[in-house]
């Protein structure tokens, strides 16, 4: 019953917490504040609370027909002591032992961590994002599933309950037996009560005045408890921030291949909460036409993240309006949107699963089979991350960091074999900034090999790779595009921006500038500035691009192939290496 009670509060503990939106689950005070093995002791001390209440009407009855007569006897002083004696020769406690207990099962362990993933903040823009709280729910079902009713008990209470049931039986018909003695006594022999029986009589008031000061003391509890599941029930009603629309995406009539078209209209965004007034975003218009390649440039603290989250719907502007393909994007249904989108962030992290299914969750609804292993090793050559699989022990089955379930006595382990296994047990692979980075870049891969994809956003995905991995994780993420909408932010936009179809350029939650690269130059704003710091680091002699007049360097010029650069007539020194373009195709 047990195990029963506390898997279907997971469950609504699991869909409590994946119904919320990004701006909504912020807020602590809308998430549950409860845990599947709370609920169990909420519902043991209501059942607890029941039991001291039918003790004490049981003892009120036996003073009641004590008083009529006389019972007493050296048989019923025996049986009074009849079970604290039993329950000392049978006494089997595993924390007067040394012992370690971890656990092997792997649905149980499976079962935990899809419920630390869904409940994990860490994990909820990815989760959202990725449209995966089905998946979620249908593999935690599978996993449960198959333990077939095996306990997810603590270790010592898994093994107080694998005792004999003759051994428990008889605790328990040794505990109630003197009452049972005195009330068919007292009604089969009342004549028989003698003075004794006010020993019984003084002793059964003592246990009434205990019963009611263990109500009075659980009272508080109760209510507590009580209040704690009703909080439970609560967090399904709970509004969501960002509303919610009716029409489906894509429409029927939407071409397959063409991207995702958006225009954003006088937005302006601060993030929720009390404390925090400043507006990230201010004002800002552009439009981005479908099957376009797009990036956005700016310092840290621009407001290029804060429009991401906007646009990928995961928040929701203050004031102002986005399209997606003409049409407000609140008309559409959020899940919708989401699955039609594709985000890569440095801040994705990887789930408690296994890397194959890390990589393999880019797409839920992909059926087990062949053609799956394919499309993960195909995901994996694309996002840089073969080479890491490649060199972990177990494959695509290695494991990353999960729910500990170790534990051991509360003794230090002396020298031998459970020091051994429990120094062993329950390592996991750790990966590096720039392992994970490809990893989750190759999730992404999967996504989009999906078919389902119009818009692929990459926030500045490649912080922890070397120069060489972002540059090729750019450009297999433009071999891939395919007539999707690709959006990016990366610090290093030097060989993003000639492939650029529109430059967005943010300064303090405003849009300065749009336009092409050339544009852009032309203007000598702040993209050149920030073009022109970038180029510094790979010049020998730094060109300030300044002046609009230009004179046009081709490839008749210089020994570069398919090189088109515009350099000011004002200056006779040239701002890049060319063995640094002549690599970029």
């Amino acid at each position: 019953m047990r195990t029963r009670i506390k898997l279907h509060f997971k469950k609504v503990i699991m869909r409590a917490h994946l119904r919320l939106d990004l701006p909504t689950y912020s807020n602590a005070a809308n998430r549950p504040n409860i845990k599947g093995s709370r609920t169990w002791n909420v519902f043991h001390d209501l059942v607890r609370s029941a039991a001291v209440v039918s003790s004490l009407l049981s003892h009120i009855a036996l003073i009641l027909e004590l008083a009529r007569g006389e019972r007493g006897g050296s048989f019923f002083a025996a049986i009074c002591v009849a079970k604290p004696i039993y329950m000392y020769i049978t006494k089997d406690d595993m924390w007067s032992n040394k012992f370690i207990a971890y656990a092997t099962n792997p649905n149980f362990l499976r079962s935990r961590d899809l419920l630390s993933l869904a409940i994990e903040q860490k994990y909820k823009q990815e989760v959202l994002s990725g449209s995966l709280e089905g998946y979620i729910i249908n593999e935690f079902d599978k996993a449960h599933t198959a333990l077939k009713g095996t306990s997810d008990e603590f270790p010592t209470e898994a093994y107080r309950a694998s005792r004999s049931p003759f051994v428990v039986i008889c605790t328990s018909l040794l505990g109630d037996l003197p009452l049972m003695y005195c009330a068919v006594n007292a009604i089969m022999s009342p004549e028989t009560l003698s003075i004794s029986a006010l020993a019984i009589h003084q002793q059964t008031v003592v246990s009434i005045h205990s019963a009611i000061t263990r109500i009075t003391q659980q009272g508080s509890s109760i209510n507590k408890n009580l209040n704690h599941i009703k909080s439970l029930y609560d967090g399904l009603n709970v509004r969501n921030s960002i509303p919610d629309g009716t029409f489906s995406y894509p429409d029927c009539e939407s071409p397959k291949k063409k991207g995702m078209a958006i225009s954003v209209r006088d937005v302006s965004f601060r993030y929720p909460g009390p404390s925090d007034t400043r507006f990230a975003l201010k004002n800002v218009s552009f439009d981005i036409p479908a099957s376009s390649l797009v990036v956005i440039v700016g310092a840290n603290g621009s407001g290029k993240s804060s429009l991401v989250n906007l646009l990928t719907r995961l928040h929701y502007p203050t004031s102002g309006t986005i399209l997606v393909d003409g049409k407000p994007m609140d008309e559409y249904r959020s899940r919708d949107l989401r699955r039609a989108i594709a985000l890569l962030t440095q801040d994705h992290v990887l789930f408690p699963v296994s890397v194959g299914e890390n990589i393999a969750i880019g797409d839920p609804d992909c059926e087990d089979g062949p053609e799956k292993m394919e499309r993960i090793q195909a995901a994996a050559r694309l996002g840089g991350a073969a080479e890491v699989i490649r060199k972990l022990d177990q494959g695509l089955e290695e494991m990353t960091e999960r729910e500990e379930t170790l534990c051991s006595s509360p003794f230090p382990l002396p020298p031998g074999p459970l020091k051994e296994i429990a120094g062993r047990v329950e390592r996991y692979t750790e990966f590096s900034g720039g392992e994970v980075q490809r990893l989750v870049a190759s999730r992404t891969f999967m996504r989009i090999s999906s078919g389902k994809v119009k818009l692929v956003v990459a926030d500045e995905p490649t912080s922890a790779m070397d120069p060489e991995g972002e540059y090729e994780l750019f450009k297999a993420l433009r071999k891939v595009q395919d007539g999707m909408t690709m959006i990016f932010i990366t610090h290093r936009f030097g060989h993003l921006t000639k492939h650029a179809d529109l430059i967005l350029c943010l300064k303090d939650g405003e849009l300065i500038e749009l336009g092409t690269h050339r544009e852009l130059i032309a203007r000598d704003g702040e993209y050149s500035k920030l073009f022109n710091i970038q180029a510094s680091a790979f010049a020998e002699d730094i060109l300030l691009v300044t002046a609009p007049s230009t004179l046009n360097i081709t490839k008749d010029l210089l020994p570069v192939p398919e090189l088109d650069f515009s350099v000011p007539r004002s200056r006779s020194t040239f701002a890049f290496e060319c063995n640094f373009y002549s690599e970029l195709d």
